[in-house]
């Protein structure tokens, strides 16, 4: 989808994405009403806007969902990773653990 498409019949949709005013009122929204949501399922979410946030190929994308990200980590008391950090965490680059057998 992008920037500002989709309409009011689903969930799925990018309206008023690129309103300010309109992404501020979501945003506290949520964190108004972030003790209320299963603690593994925030995770997923914070987690996937940092991803977002760090690798989006559009700008707007990647300040809003950085943003959040950060307002995630500042909210549960973590530093927040940088994009280098997280590239590590994710990549097991060195491919450490890729001989042992699954159990």
């Amino acid at each position: 989808m992008r920037i500002d498409e989709g309409d009011d019949t689903t969930f799925m949709t990018l309206i008023q994405f690129s309103d300010d005013a309109f992404w501020a009122t979501l945003v506290k929204a949520f964190f108004d009403h972030v003790d209320e949501l299963p603690h593994h399922y925030y995770m997923h979410l914070m987690h996937g806007t940092q991803i977002a946030g760090y690798k989006h190929s559009l700008p707007l994308m990647r300040q809003r969902w950085t943003a959040f990200y950060h307002r995630c980590c500042h909210d549960l008391h973590l530093y927040p990773e940088d994009e280098q950090q997280m590239d590590e965490r994710l990549g097991d680059w060195q491919h450490k653990y890729w001989d042992e057998a699954v159990a």
